[in-house]
């Protein structure tokens, strides 16, 4: 038996051959997978793709496949999902292919299934064309969201306040061109805190679920403003619903019998909807905030259930409460930056610039100029300890626009 990994991640941080056991892996990965790492050792095969995004990966996965016959295909990566399933479906091979991949990357499907079973979700409609555009606006009301149906880290989301904005979406090829169809999904605007559900599922049960309250949007941080998320506390009057209702969408859209997820979450007048469900582990610092958390990789915890190996136990609730703040990046050259006297609860601050990087405005919600980890015994604390982290940082920084830079 042999597995083939298609591999997204910083392999520094992702070590299959590790956590695989004695089963042999076929390595395709991207150029930027290894950055910072040594070439990997004790696979089959490496492939390093340059165009990972494009149709490369495919090509080259059903040629390797002719030499080494494999038995699974070990997918993380949301981009990585839906190609995932159509080899699968290709090569006869267990686990979930093209059909079950796309209800947990494809929204309108996604929507359709959660509301089909019954799983509350916020109002919605699909937009192909200018007419749908129309109603949309006519039947949701402004403002309103319009983004991609397979997108991710809010790239290429709009929020359509009026009919200027309509107009805009309407033109160029943001509807498509000609009978193509633009494949978008409009959603009512919720103006309230989003929740994060995190978690993982292990012989088809929700074994590890946890929500999260963020301080602001993924759509904010797209326009400058930091994002502070963190674990609710046990004794939360709203945890056991929010941990109920993500447990019947996981399996309304029939959830992988091994699988990590996260999910999100609105509470609207009093009423929680989902949003959205992915059958991946979260972006930003979700990973890094989980391990701290419950002294679990969700990473590597799946990879070994995958792979049939041994795994840890896993704890009912958090050791301690996690959070993470992400402060976005803005366009300019950074002139200044100080150091920061971090208090003893931030366990992780990533800041990957010096003074005189040029930087480019945010384009998504994973666009950070720093981010941090923070632990604590209640969410309350930790989360002024972020705020109060993310203040001291911005007033660390100076970033000049590159007209004043050049003055």
């Amino acid at each position: 038996m042999t597995t083939l990994v298609l591999n997204r991640f910083q392999l520094s941080r992702t070590d299959y051959r590790a956590w695989a056991g004695d089963e042999p892996l076929v390595l395709v990965t991207s150029a930027a997978g290894l950055a910072g790492s040594p070439t990997p050792e004790g696979y089959l095969h490496v492939e390093v793709v340059d165009d990972y995004e494009g149709p490369h990966v495919e090509l080259v996965a059903h040629r390797l496949h002719g030499h080494h016959a494999f038995s699974r295909v070990l997918a993380m990566s949301e981009w990585d999902l839906v190609r995932a399933g159509r080899l699968r479906d290709a090569w006869g091979l267990p686990g979930p292919g093209e059909h079950d991949a796309l209800l947990f990357r494809d929204k309108v499907a996604m929507k359709v299934a959660l509301a089909g079973a019954g799983v509350p979700v916020a109002r919605w409609r699909q937009v192909d064309d200018p007419t749908d555009l129309r109603r949309a606006a006519d039947e949701l009301g402004y403002p309103f969201v319009l983004k991609p149906r397979r997108g991710a880290a809010s790239v290429g989301v709009d929020v359509v306040r009026g009919e200027a904005d309509l107009l805009r979406c309407a033109t160029g090829a943001r509807l498509g061109v000609g009978d193509v169809p633009a494949d978008l999904v409009a959603e009512e605007f919720v103006s309230n805190d989003l929740l994060h559900v995190d978690g993982i599922v292990h012989a088809g049960d929700v074994v590890l679920s946890w929500p999260t309250a963020q301080s602001a949007s993924c759509l904010d941080i797209t326009h400058g403003r930091a994002q502070v998320s963190v674990h609710l506390d046990d004794d939360d009057p709203a945890l056991s619903g929010i941990q109920d209702l993500t447990a019947r969408a996981l399996h309304a859209l029939g959830v992988p019998s091994s699988s990590l997820f996260h999910a999100e979450v609105f509470d609207v007048g009093g009423e929680l909807v989902v949003n959205e469900v992915a059958a991946r582990v979260g972006g930003a610092k979700i990973r890094d905030q989980m391990i701290r958390a419950f002294d679990v990789d969700p990473v590597e915890w799946h990879v070994r259930d995958v792979m049939g190996g041994p795994v840890p136990p896993l704890p009912e609730a958090p050791a301690r409460r996690a959070g993470y703040a992400l402060v976005p990046t803005r366009a300019g050259t950074i002139t200044r930056l100080d150091d920061l006297d971090l208090p003893g609860s931030i366990v992780l601050a990533d800041v990957p610039h010096a003074v005189g990087d040029v930087l480019a405005a945010p384009a998504a919600t994973t666009s950070a100029l720093a981010s941090f980890v923070c632990v604590g015994t209640r969410r309350s604390r930790v989360a002024d300890d972020l705020h109060r982290v993310v203040g001291d940082f911005e007033a660390s920084i100076v970033v000049e626009p590159a007209e004043a830079v050049g003055a």
